[in-house]
C-alpha cells in the first residue's frame, strides 16, 4: 500500500499524532502524518522579532551618526565664531589706536610744529573780505 501526498508552496507538514478530538480548521490527516495548510498573507509583510531588532539597531546607528556629525558641525562653528569675535577685537583697538592718531595729528602743538618744519611764515596783516563786495562774487 502506499500514500501520495501533495504539497503545495502553501503547505507545510509534520509528523506528529492526530486525534480527531482536537482537529482544527486547517488540519487534515494523511497516515500518521499532520498536514497543516499555511494561512495566506493577503499583501501583509510580516515583521519578524529579528527584522524588529535589526530596525531598531539600524535606527540607533543612524541617530548616533547624526548626533556625532550635529556635535562635530556645532564644535567647528563655536571655533570659527571665536575666530571672528578675536578679529572683531582687534579691528576695534586699531581703530581706536587711529582715532587717538586722528587727534593727535589735528592737535594745535602739531599743526604749529608742522608749520616750521615746512619753514611756514605767520601772516601778521590779515585782510578779509566782505561778501557783497563785487571782488567777492565772481
Amino acid at each position: 500500500m502506499s500514500r501520495v501526498l501533495i504539497i503545495q508552496s502553501s503547505c507545510s507538514w509534520s509528523r506528529r499524532s492526530f486525534s480527531g478530538k482536537k482537529a482544527q480548521k486547517n488540519k487534515a490527516l494523511v497516515g500518521d502524518m499532520v498536514f497543516r495548510q499555511k494561512p495566506e498573507l493577503h499583501g501583509r509583510v510580516g515583521i519578524g522579532l529579528v527584522s524588529l531588532m535589526f530596525l531598531a539597531i539600524a535606527g540607533i546607528l543612524a541617530a548616533g551618526f547624526f548626533y556625532l556629525y550635529q556635535v562635530n558641525s556645532i564644535a567647528t562653528k563655536g571655533y570659527e565664531l571665536k575666530d571672528l569675535e578675536n578679529k572683531i577685537q582687534e579691528a576695534q583697538k586699531d581703530i581706536n589706536k587711529l582715532k587717538i592718531r586722528e587727534v593727535e595729528l589735528k592737535s594745535m602743538y602739531n599743526i604749529e610744529k608742522a608749520t616750521e618744519d615746512l619753514n611756514l611764515i605767520t601772516s601778521l596783516n590779515i585782510t578779509y573780505l566782505d561778501a557783497k563786495s563785487p571782488v567777492a562774487m565772481k
